[in-house]
């Protein structure tokens, strides 16, 4: 999301705000914009806008995400996320993969 427009980032901060409060108090953590995510399978580095772990690692990186979430705009969606990039960059044991434009 670098150089976002102000409504995709106000909507990964409400998506952020959202599920942080819904992952209080069960060892899961959310992270927005600046947390990569890494998929192995494809020896890549993504930094999704909102992305949720429950593996206590810590690192510059999480290996395994629940969920990744891409805030998409006319501009990034084709770029960025296209339907069969977004089912290939979800990590093996993760339970999602979204784009929300």
């Amino acid at each position: 999301m670098a150089g976002a427009s102000d409504v995709p980032v106000a909507i990964a901060v409400n998506l952020f705000a959202l599920l942080r409060s819904h992952v209080r108090g069960t060892g899961c953590r959310v992270y927005i914009a600046a947390m990569k995510v890494r998929v192995e399978a494809r020896n890549c580095l993504y930094y999704p806008d909102v992305v949720v772990t429950c593996d206590a690692e810590t690192s510059t990186y999480k290996r395994l995400p629940q969920l990744m979430v891409a805030v998409l705009s006319d501009s990034t969606a084709a770029f960025d996320f296209p339907s069969e990039t977004l089912r290939d960059r979800r990590p093996p044991k993760s339970r999602g993969v979204r784009g929300c434009d």
